[in-house]
């Protein structure tokens, strides 16, 4: 039994010392699985011979052969810790390799205790170890206009980032808006960041974030439009009528058909679209008014128009197709007009949650038809 130990303890060392000579080449493998075989194949009849040749001495030399044998194999053979490990990967969390990403939480932590020059020394080093990352350029554009009072470095710092011409549409767009925010919020400068967004619409061309940069650029607005925009409608409150539950039946009363505060509104948007013709929120806010002016075509025709601009997320052309059938269910287009938009919704997202919601939404026009005449 002793001489078992030492030959175990001598293959162990063997093995060892054979990987770390080779390494993790491959081509290692194969050779080195044959001579482990022979050498584990005497161990096997060597600790038969040991226990005296009797069957249950022969089975566990045996066992324990096979013991070593898995141990012996497991040191150097790469393809049966890979096995293990996907095996037990459940209890030991596998063999993967974390994902390296930097850390910028000391930076945030010496920005907030004011000392911008040692926060951006650290996170220039975190860039240098991970170039382009797009949260270190933004922490790094925040820090120079928003902390250290310095616009020019971080437009310099967003100037070498686009030199690098693999950027994704989302990173460029996130950037450029983010520099464009800078622009507005502490330089006052639309027109700085005007020029950020434009740049960002020739550089996403044919995306997403082309439609996304246009949105953020129709809103940029100042002057006349911002303030009709921002101005709030004013609510008279009446006065109560004390005896309103006394009485045997209450008056009908004519609701106004529009106030003031909507054709100043519905003026101020249509200026909004003679500018920025593929503004969202003004076709939307058009639709609406038009809907409650009892003027439904004029409403769909604002929808119709969105949903034709190309690189729309899909997002948005499931909630105006919503609102076209909102505007068909207190229309005359009725429910089936309804069930019709509500059909390309579940035409155009699959599979998703969107779908479930409209086909729940196609079940119960009945019963949303009934509760709107009603």
């Amino acid at each position: 039994m002793f001489w078992l130990v030492v030959i175990v303890v001598m293959g162990m060392a063997l093995s060892l010392a054979v990987r770390s000579f080779v390494g993790d080449q491959s081509w290692w493998d194969f050779p080195l699985s044959i001579l482990c075989s022979l050498l584990l194949l005497g161990l096997i009849f060597f600790s038969i011979g040991q226990m005296g040749g009797s069957p249950m001495s022969t089975m566990i030399g045996m066992l324990m052969s096979f013991i070593f044998m898995i141990m012996l194999v497991g040191l150097w053979w790469s393809p049966l810790i890979d096995l293990l490990g996907e095996t037990f990967g459940i209890f030991t969390g596998g063999n993967r390799r974390i994902e390296e990403r930097p850390i910028y939480s000391p930076v945030e932590a010496l920005t907030k205790r004011g000392k911008y020059q040692e926060a951006l020394e650290e996170l220039e080093r975190q860039l240098s170890v991970f170039p382009g990352d797009v949260e270190g350029t933004l922490l790094l554009m925040d820090l120079h206009a928003r902390h250290m009072g310095e616009t020019g470095p971080a437009r310099e710092a967003v100037e070498e980032w686009l030199t690098d011409e693999s950027r994704s549409p989302s990173a460029i767009f996130r950037v450029l808006a983010h520099m464009a925010d800078l622009h507005l919020r502490l330089d006052r400068d639309r027109e700085s960041a005007a020029a950020c967004l434009e740049r960002a619409r020739s550089l996403c061309s044919g995306t997403r974030e082309e439609a996304l940069a246009t949105q953020k650029l129709a809103h940029l607005g100042t002057g006349e439009f911002v303030r009709t925009k921002k101005k709030t409608a004013r609510i008279e409150l009446r006065e109560f009528d004390r005896r309103l539950g006394l009485r045997q039946s209450t008056p009908a009363e004519e609701e106004p058909e529009h106030s003031g505060t909507d054709d100043e509104e519905l003026a101020a948007w249509l200026r909004q679209l003679e500018e920025h013709p593929r503004d969202w929120e003004a076709r939307e806010r058009l639709a609406q008014l038009y809907a409650r002016r009892q003027a439904p075509d004029l409403a769909l025709e604002q929808l119709e128009f969105l949903l034709r601009l190309p690189n729309q997320p899909v997002r948005k052309r499931v909630q105006w197709y919503h609102r076209m059938a909102d505007v068909h269910m207190v229309s005359g287009g009725g429910a089936e007009a309804a069930r019709k938009c509500l059909e390309r919704v579940v035409g155009l997202c699959p599979g998703t949650f969107h779908q479930v919601q409209a086909e729940k939404r196609i079940r119960l026009l009945g019963r949303e038809s009934r509760g709107r005449s009603g």
